[in-house]
Order: C-alpha cells, then sequence, then structure tokens
C-alpha cells in the first residue's frame, strides 16, 4: 500500500522571551482543519498510512489519534518534580540526570551531532533499536547536561513517532520553565527539536526507505 506523509509548518507560535506558546499559529490553525476535514473523508478507512507531520517541533500527529498524555517515563518525572517546590531541590534533581548518562563517545562529537542554538556545547545521537529510539547525549555545561538527561530518560523505551507527537509543554508542569535562565530554556527548547528531528530521520528511514 502506498505511504503519505504530509508536512505542516507550525512555526512562530512560541516566544522565547516570555517562554510561552502564544495561541495558535496559522500551520496549527490549518493542521485543525485537515484533521477535521480528514474525519469526514469518505476514503479515510483506504489510506490508513496517511501521517501528518507538523513542524515547528516536528510533531507528527496520526489522523486516527493524538495522544492526551505523556509517555509513562516522562510523566513520572514530570509528577517527580511536581512534588519539588524548592527552586534549588528542583536544581538537585536535575543534576541527578547529568550524573545518570552514560559516557558519551568521543568520536560521536561531530557537527551534524552539535545541537544548534545553546551557549554550551551540547550533542545528541539518536539510534534505532527494534523499533525504539536509543538517545546518547552530552553537554560541557552540568546543568544542560541535566536537561539532556532528563529527556533522554523521559523519551526511553518510545518509537521515532511517540517521540514526534510529543510537544514540549511539559517542561511547564516541571517547574522548569521558571527556575531556568532565558539561556538554559532557550537551549532546552533547542535540545527538544535535535531530538524530534532525530527521531523524524528515524522515521523516515524505518517507513520509507526499508520499505
Amino acid at each position: 500500500m502506498t505511504k503519505h506523509a504530509l508536512f505542516v509548518c507550525k512555526s512562530c507560535s512560541y516566544s522565547l522571551g516570555q517562554q510561552k506558546w502564544l495561541g495558535q499559529s496559522g500551520g496549527a490553525h490549518l493542521l485543525t482543519q485537515l484533521l477535521q476535514l480528514h474525519s469526514q473523508w469518505r476514503l479515510a478507512s483506504t489510506f490508513d498510512r496517511v501521517t501528518i507531520i507538523a513542524g515547528n517541533n516536528f510533531h507528527p500527529i496520526k489522523m486516527s489519534s493524538i495522544p492526551s498524555s505523556l509517555p509513562p517515563a516522562l510523566d513520572r518525572i514530570v509528577q517527580r518534580f511536581q512534588q519539588i517546590s524548592e527552586p534549588k531541590r528542583r536544581y538537585e534533581y536535575l543534576l541527578c540526570f547529568a550524573q545518570r548518562l552514560p559516557p558519551f563517545p568521543e568520536d560521536q562529537k561531530q557537527p551534524e551531532n552539535k545541537v544548534p542554538g545553546c551557549a554550551s556545547q551540547v550533542y545528541v545521537t539518536a539510534l534505532l533499536v527494534d523499533g525504539q529510539v536509543v538517545l546518547q547525549g552530552d553537554s560541557d555545561s552540568l546543568m544542560t547536561k541535566g536537561l539532556v538527561g532528563f529527556l533522554v530518560e523521559g523519551f526511553k523505551g518510545l518509537s521515532p513517532l511517540e517521540i514526534m507527537q510529543l510537544t514540549p509543554d511539559f517542561i511547564q508542569q516541571t517547574g522548569l520553565d521558571i527556575s531556568l535562565t532565558a539561556s538554559r530554556a532557550n537551549g532546552f527548547y533547542n535540545i527538544f527539536q535535535i531530538i524530534q528531528k532525530k527521531a523524524m530521520v528515524c522515521y523516515l528511514k524505518e517507513t520509507y526507505l526499508l520499505s
């Protein structure tokens, strides 16, 4: 069966200065309309492999279902952060993720694995193993390394499509968006975007190149 993907740009809806989403972008509005049209399309059941990939952070949405909750591992971490009221203890918990990250191979510190737009040096790799994305990461900043470890552990066991379906809003549930400096908050979103882009590459390889 022929497989189809539609890419929709949802950029320009996030404010780094205010560190929050500002309403719905034009692409997001288009995406909503497409999903509504698809639900009424008489050939929807015929083209069951159609996928919409929404682009500001490359979150794809399977037309048949939109995830409404966080993955279990990520949800556990978010809930743990929610139990911590003091900013200092949040930082301490975040640093635990940096300490738990396995050593990052020096030969993988290549330009294609470097996260752009970060004040510190940040590297992320992604491999597809048995249908799951295996992430590795590192940074020369301990706090940023904690953010990398947070995402690596939170996304553990997820498929490329599951990672691509996520939005970064969960950072607001942790309280870290308030505790982090503007540059580190920006770094978090850059790391998140790179992980999603690498997940998309894994998804395209698995779905199209290997079919």
